[in-house]
């Protein structure tokens, strides 16, 4: 289950790519917001904006939580956070990946509560 984790960011990416490739997804969503597409599938609820940065949570169907950064500004993402219903929270430290065109998606345009 480790090993799942630590490349959770790459697993998101490549479901992303195949949800905005796949011809019976392809109309959905307009090129560039692969990760837009990928949370609005995932069932993501925006949390709020700390420093720049917007907080979605994703509850998975096994009761794992993870947390996605968004940075609207720079169009970058990360996974900051995982959760599992049982154990401790992992708090990731991974480098951002490319978000091209979510900064026009409504991850980032719709207002949300701004956390302290």
């Amino acid at each position: 289950m480790t090993s799942l984790f630590s490349r959770l960011p790459l697993v998101l990416t490549a479901i992303a790519g195949c949800l905005v490739t796949h011809p019976a997804a392809a109309w959905a969503a307009p090129a560039g917001s692969n990760l837009a597409v990928l949370l609005q599938a995932a069932g993501g609820q925006p949390l709020g904006l700390y420093d720049g940065v917007r907080f979605v949570r994703i509850n998975a169907s096994d009761g794992t939580r993870i947390t996605v950064t968004i940075n609207c500004e720079q169009e970058l993402w990360r996974v900051a956070r995982i959760e599992p219903r049982t154990g401790r929270a992992d708090f990731r430290d991974d480098r951002f990946q490319s978000a091209a065109g979510i900064g026009r998606s409504r991850w980032c345009t719709t207002p949300v509560r701004t956390m302290e």
